[in-house]
């Protein structure tokens, strides 16, 4: 009798660890496309605070010789990025995680460049090398799906954003600058609005998750 009641105090006690097991409310991130659209590599953290609500924060870094987009000759740069994040669960007793949310971001980029032209006040120039400072904040709507199977503890999750962001561009240590014609291998359409200022934003990313 004692020995079965061991044995029932046992199934007791790894049934409650494997149903604590399923429920993980941690998720550790990594960005499969960001090296590549936004030259940073980005790193994240998901956490559970409740069946429906979820918060997170990205954090992104990219420089010369670590991301996989090519970066032109003679050119160097350096970019930082923090994302926190929310997320709202649709169906959250569905096996299948749909969220919608919303995210801000920081992002700050330090590039040099070597005979480029560049896009200032409504004008073009040419500059043999110039140093770019950029930043730029704004906000995102988002829509993401958690892939997973509930016992596997790697899942993939796709991510959109619409929003608006703002952008600062300073250009300084100029060498050699000359005000120039628009170049002709350009886009006039595109080339012709100013980047910075607000303007609309969109985001799009692959997460590769690991729940613990």
């Amino acid at each position: 009798m004692k020995h079965k009641f061991h044995f029932l105090i046992f199934l007791l006690f790894f049934g409650c660890f494997s149903a604590q097991d399923k429920e993980k409310k941690s998720m550790a991130t990594f960005g499969l496309m960001s090296s590549f659209i936004n030259q940073r590599w980005t790193l994240g953290y998901i956490h559970k605070i409740s069946d429906r609500v979820r918060v997170g924060v990205d954090m992104g870094y990219g420089a010369k010789g670590i991301v996989v987009a090519p970066v032109k000759i003679g050119e160097d740069f350096t970019s930082y990025e923090l994302r926190p994040a929310f997320y709202y669960s649709l169906a959250p007793d569905s096996v299948l995680k749909h969220f919608v949310g919303a995210d801000f971001f920081y992002i700050r980029a330090n590039r040099t460049l070597t005979h480029s032209y560049f896009f200032d006040d409504y004008k073009y120039y040419w500059a043999d090398a110039a140093n770019v400072e950029r930043s730029k904040t704004g906000a995102n709507l988002t829509y993401s799906i958690l892939l997973h199977k509930e016992t596997s503890r790697i899942a993939f999750m796709p991510k959109i954003g619409f929003g608006l962001r703002y952008l600062d561009e300073k250009y300084r240590n100029a060498v050699n600058l000359t005000e120039s014609e628009p170049p002709i291998d350009g886009f006039p359409i595109i080339s012709d609005a100013p980047r910075e200022g607000t303007k609309f934003n969109f985001d799009i990313d692959i997460k590769l998750v690991y729940k613990f």
